[in-house]
């Protein structure tokens, strides 16, 4: 639609967006397309949270994709402009993203840095990422062995979930003594899709 009246800079923004739909679908090389289109379109603009979340989560999708420098410089362009916007839910997104650099290079220890400075900002604003943020945390100490710190963030994202609203975890999910690493992955998987439900409203800019 705005394309078809030649606003060119809203169609990509929607894109922009659009691209975390794609992404979860599975479709990981269309998504990163659509960012990059977005991003050409963007990128002359006054820069601004639109412009800087695109940013965090292009680097993120070069991480993945194996361009660590690409990713790099995608990220703190988005750190860059956050920081002058005072923009705590860019800065977030793109701390997260930063985690994704400094684990894929070997730095476990930096990208925990990274992820406890996005939880900080994320509960300070109330933001709706805080949740997958909790997953991320503990993610990274489930591959670190550290299994009671691990459940102790899936805990975490229990109660916040309950906060917000979610029906989808059973109210004793965590209250056995004598959970087990089996149990804990099938805590995660669920943990995940509740998350994942719980923030669709963030591709449209509502709350839940």
């Amino acid at each position: 639609l705005y394309e078809a009246e030649g606003d060119t800079g809203a169609a990509a923004r929607v894109s922009s967006r659009l691209a975390l739909v794609v992404r979860w679908q599975g479709h990981f090389d269309e998504a990163l397309e659509l960012m990059e289109r977005a991003y050409d379109v963007l990128a002359g603009d006054e820069p601004d949270e639109d412009i800087a979340q695109l940013l965090a989560r292009l680097g993120a999708s070069y991480v993945f994709a194996g361009d660590a420098a690409r990713a790099k410089e995608r990220i703190e362009r988005s750190i860059e402009i956050a920081e002058s916007l005072g923009s705590g839910v860019v800065l977030a997104t793109a701390f997260i993203s930063r985690s994704h650099v400094a684990r894929h290079s070997g730095r476990p220890h930096e990208a925990l840095a990274f992820l406890e400075q996005a939880r900080a900002i994320a509960v300070e604003h109330d933001l709706e990422s805080l949740g997958s943020i909790y997953f991320t945390l503990s993610d990274a100490e489930f591959h670190r062995d550290r299994y009671e710190d691990a459940l102790g963030h899936l805990q975490q994202a229990l109660a916040l979930a309950r906060r917000r609203g979610s029906r989808l975890l059973t109210p004793d999910l965590f209250e056995r003594g004598d959970l087990r690493v089996d149990f804990l992955h099938g805590a995660r998987v669920l943990i995940s899709i509740a998350l994942i439900l719980a923030c669709l409203p963030v591709l449209f800019h509502t709350r839940a």
